[in-house]
């Protein structure tokens, strides 16, 4: 059927690319957009006019939708009129390079790191860990000095959300199924969070707790979508005594972790961010990472 193209669809539509771009990239160039342009003007079989095109890509790099992601080299060096072009913009810029987000990531962002300077969570006593550790010793994994602090950081600071960063084979797996056993030990239960489902069965493994993924949570979370289907039993559980490992957490989406760790915070849960300095990036909106360790 043929479509009414006025001010009113394309503004729609820029935001619809825009909700579609994010959902891959937390930051995106022109082409990314008019790719995506591309898509869905063929989508409404309106692919060959090329200004359509443009205008749908220039909407959604607008203000409304995107916010320019600074960078040092985009910064003005105050050029003559003679090494600029005739936009204005310097003959030393690249042209096309422009880095955008959306106000949406940029919220997300927030409340991930607004929650990382919390410290009014539930806490396990020294004795916990104690405990734990010896636990794990009479199994035949004593932790090193480094993993003990890591464990006794995690279940007694009363951080909301806390990251345990460190490169493959430190250990970081051992340390937090003796973080789980202290949390148990203290009277709490401990839910298991990974990006994929083998990933999240490994962990369950590992942690002796019930465990699944980042997306069923953030599915379980949404109103709208939970109301189609059952809940998991282990949702339902969330509370003040619930401490979330989120492992891999490198490869999770910044919507996912924010939506999660939100969630996870009204309840009175507490959550611990378990990553790798090398492992791969998500392959969704990522990059919190950085900046929550920084935090």
């Amino acid at each position: 059927a043929a479509v009414t193209i006025d001010e009113e669809w394309i503004a729609s539509r820029a935001g619809e690319l825009i909700a579609t771009v994010s959902e891959s990239r937390s930051t995106w160039q022109r082409h990314h957009v008019r790719a995506e342009a591309l898509r869905m003007a063929r989508g409404h079989d309106v692919a060959h006019d090329v200004a359509l095109v443009e205008r749908l890509t220039d909407t959604a790099l607008g203000e409304v939708f995107s916010v320019p992601h600074a960078r040092v080299e985009d910064a003005e060096l105050g050029e003559p009129v003679a090494l600029r072009r005739r936009d204005g913009a310097s003959v030393y810029r690249r042209h096309g390079v422009a880095l955008y987000t959306s106000k949406g990531m940029l919220a997300a962002e927030r409340r991930i790191l607004d929650a990382v300077h919390r410290s009014d969570g539930r806490v396990a006593s020294a004795a916990d860990v104690e405990l734990a550790l010896a636990d794990s010793a009479a199994r035949g994994r004593t932790l090193n000095p480094g993993q003990a602090a890591l464990v006794t950081e995690m279940a007694t600071a009363g951080r909301r959300v806390a990251l345990a960063l460190a490169p493959a084979g430190t250990g970081k797996t051992t340390a937090m199924a003796a973080l789980a056993h202290a949390w148990r030990s203290s009277g709490g239960h401990v839910i298991g969070l990974a990006p994929t489902a083998d990933a999240a069965i490994v962990l369950g493994e590992d942690l002796g707790a019930t465990t699944d993924t980042l997306d069923k949570y953030v599915w379980s979370a949404n109103p709208a979508k939970a109301a189609t289907s059952r809940v998991p039993e282990w949702f339902s559980r969330v509370g003040p005594d619930t401490l979330i490992v989120v492992d891999e957490v490198g490869k999770a989406a910044t919507a996912g972790l924010d939506a999660m760790i939100s969630d996870a915070l009204s309840k009175g849960a507490s959550v611990r961010l378990v990553g790798d300095y090398g492992q791969l990036s998500s392959i969704s909106a990522g990059g919190i990472l950085r900046d929550i360790a920084e935090a």
